[in-house]
């Protein structure tokens, strides 16, 4: 504990006896939280957490500074962790067990492990997408191997475009098992439909895209006297109209 004191005493004394302005906070002392709430093992990420919370709490209640005690606590916090006993100590409890020693991760080792911001699990979990989430006693949520898979479905989901509310409904369908297997098909179909229409417009937009590239390679290499330029209809119907001909002549092939 001597060695923590000394190497956060340089830090300690750089704290003003005067409480921090807030401004000062959001440009200098944000990145520290973060820094913090990662390095904590999975049994004090938790307290971090709440410190966090309780620090949002009052800035968002008007306060104008933050109490020098507070980033002293996180400063202290944090150089503590990097000490190589307590690191050792919590690789050892950074997996906690429940339910027949199902291994369970915390949301820090769950952004860790797929890389998924865990502000952004925390957003699902309060919008209910994870309906069975497991908390132990002192109220912390773990996550299963399941949980965690489903997290990337519905990362994989949202990229695609999926509404929160369609990937809730769709959740709640899968947990009333196989009697459910048309609706959810359902689901999956309708977005599928979605994405393949939207890359037929992206298809299209590159289409125009590369009709633009060829003509300036054209123009460099030929020269711009005889061009005369088309506008963006016109460009448009040329495109189909090709896009036409090689239908056509890959039907005439396939007949073949």
């Amino acid at each position: 504990m001597s060695r923590t004191k000394a190497s956060s005493a340089p830090i300690l004394q750089s704290i003003s006896a005067e409480s921090i302005p807030i401004d000062c906070i959001f440009y200098h002392f944000i990145p520290i939280f973060d820094m913090v709430l990662c390095s904590l093992p999975c049994h004090l990420s938790t307290i971090g957490s709440i410190s966090f919370s309780h620090f949002s709490l009052a800035t968002q209640n008007s306060a104008t500074t933050l109490d020098k005690h507070l980033v002293s606590g996180l400063i202290i916090c944090y150089v503590a962790c990097q000490h190589p006993k307590i690191r050792e100590g919590s690789d050892k409890a950074a997996q906690t067990q429940h339910k027949g020693g199902t291994m369970t991760y915390t949301i820090i080792e769950v952004e860790r492990k797929s890389g998924i911001p865990s502000r952004k699990i925390r957003f699902w979990l309060d919008k209910g997408l994870f309906p069975h989430i497991y908390k132990d006693k002192n109220g912390v949520r773990l996550f299963s191997a399941k949980d965690v898979d489903w997290l990337c479905w519905i990362e994989l989901y949202r990229q695609l475009g999926m509404s929160i509310k369609d990937i809730a409904h769709y959740r709640n369908l899968a947990d009333k098992g196989d009697s459910m297997l048309q609706e959810r098909l359902a689901i999956i179909q309708s977005q599928k439909a979605k994405n393949l229409a939207e890359i037929a417009k992206l298809q299209e937009a590159i289409a125009m895209l590369e009709y633009k590239e060829n003509l300036y390679i054209e123009l460099i290499t030929n020269g711009s006297e005889n061009y005369k330029p088309r506008s963006f209809g016109e460009c448009k119907k040329i495109l189909q109209q090709q896009c036409q001909t090689k239908r056509k002549q890959k039907g005439e092939k396939n007949a073949k």
